[in-house]
Parts: structure tokens; sequence; C-alpha cells
């Protein structure tokens, strides 16, 4: 009757993003995804069944990015977050999406649902008010 909530892949995607630039950790975000289906099917193996997995928010948006990371006024869209970064991100919950839905194929007794945290959260960012 365990809830398993998964929300990895931000730090895979934000620790590295200064140093190897976003083609750089882009590389290796479908290692993580595979690894995000690879643990809910272990975990289904061993009795799990109800999994929730969160995609990642707008970071383009985060303001220590905004002050950290390296970008041009010009990859900055009129609510003041990177697109680049904001693209990026959404290029990885799309993958996200595509690999929790295949999982949910491959055990059809398992509630595996994907949490769109990132619409949520990019909608306050966009209408603070």
């Amino acid at each position: 009757n365990a809830l398993y909530t998964f929300y990895i892949g931000q730090n895979d995607f934000t620790g590295n993003l200064a140093a190897l630039g976003i083609s750089g950790v882009k590389q290796f975000l479908p290692e993580v995804i595979s690894q995000i289906a690879y643990t809910i099917k272990q975990l289904y193996n061993i009795g799990g069944r109800i999994f929730w997995v969160l995609n990642l928010a707008p970071i383009g948006c985060y303001p220590a990015f905004l002050v950290e990371l390296p970008h041009q006024s010009s990859d900055v869209d009129e609510f003041g977050c990177m697109i680049s970064y904001n693209n990026a991100v959404v290029d990885y919950n799309n993958m996200l999406k595509e690999a929790i839905e295949q999982t949910r194929a491959d055990l059809p007794d398992a509630y595996v649902i994907y949490v769109d945290t990132h619409s949520v959260l990019l909608d306050l960012f966009q209408h603070p008010t």
C-alpha cells in the first residue's frame, strides 16, 4: 500500500550546468530517465504498485541560476526566465513522460503516475500574484 515518489533529475541537470553547459548535461539525461524506469520496475518486482514520478521545474526561472549561469539577455523571455534552460527541461520532461508511459504499459497492474509540477511552477513564475 506504499506510495513511491520520484523527484529525480534536478541535481543531475543543475549540478553540472556551469561546467558542462546545456548540451553536455543533456547527454546524461536519457541515462537518468532509464534509471528511473529501471528502479520502478525493481520496486514493482518486490511488491510496489503505486508510483508518482514528478517532472522537473522550470529551472531557467530560478533566481540563483539567473545570477550564476552564463546567458545572454536575448536568452531571457518576457517573464525573466532563461529560454534555453527551460527548453532543455521541457525536453527532459518529454523524455520522462514517454518513459513513464512505456513503464505504465509494461506494468499494467501498477499505478505509474506522471506528475506535472513544471506547468504549475511555471505558471507561478509567470503570474506571481
